[in-house]
């Protein structure tokens, strides 16, 4: 199943550049300032000048800055549309419905990891980070990924489209999918200028937003095995 949305995911050019574009633009952002680090890091030291904690922040901010780009990554919000009338194939098989739903949010998991993790690791390298934030960004891009990934297969299956002339009308004008980028991207935007006004005052925010994030993926996994399994099957 897995396989099976990958191919349709990267045959479709519309599909990969709705979706996935802007974490390609971010990884390549990342690798241009590796290659540029002198320019970068002799600029930042001068406003360090020794302070650990402000290069805590910084490390803490560029890795919500990566989390809110793959908030914007969503596949799923039109995974099970894009099923269209098919649909009863795929409900057929001898599987399960938690296995179908795993493997749309698998995918989408993979196209914010693979860029994001890039990203980390090249401006983790320009910076000069420690192991610390190699882990804890880490952490947070996976708790993000599945909860973006969680939340559009969510919308998908309050709002399906699954009949349509064109996919684009999926892919680009369906509800679904503008709520899928639409509310994690403002959801992001908040968090990022909360962080921004209240991490000075508070060492512990980062942590505090990653246990949020963890907390949300776990309650929007019991939505999807109580209310999206039902939703699924009332699909005809």
């Amino acid at each position: 199943m897995f396989l099976k949305e990958k191919d349709r995911f990267f045959k479709n050019f519309l599909y990969v550049f709705n979706t996935a574009f802007g974490m390609i633009l971010m990884a390549g952002g990342s690798i241009y300032l590796l290659f540029n680090r002198n320019l970068v890091v002799t600029g930042i030291s001068e406003i360090l000048q020794g302070n650990s904690n402000l290069l805590l922040m910084i490390s803490q901010t560029l890795i919500i800055g990566i989390v809110f780009f793959g908030q914007m990554t969503c596949t799923t919000s039109s995974s099970i549309s894009l099923e269209g009338k098919s649909l009863w194939i795929m409900k057929s098989l001898p599987i399960t419905i938690k296995q179908i739903f795993w493997s749309k949010i698998l995918l989408n998991v993979v196209v914010i990891m693979i860029p994001s993790s890039i990203s980390l690791l090249m401006l983790g390298l320009t910076f000069g980070f420690n192991p610390l934030y190699y882990l804890t960004g880490l952490l947070f891009i996976i708790a993000s990924a599945l909860g973006v990934s969680m939340f559009g297969l969510l919308m998908n299956l309050f709002f399906p489209k699954l009949e349509y002339e064109n996919e684009q009308e999926v892919i680009k004008q369906s509800l679904a999918a503008f709520l899928g980028v639409m509310i994690p991207m403002f959801a992001g935007l908040g968090m990022m200028g909360f962080f921004f006004v209240n991490a000075g005052n508070n060492p512990y925010l980062f942590e505090v937003i990653l246990l949020i994030y963890i907390i949300l993926d776990a309650i929007q996994y019991l939505l999807l095995m109580k209310i999206g399994t039902k939703k699924f099957d009332a699909l005809i």
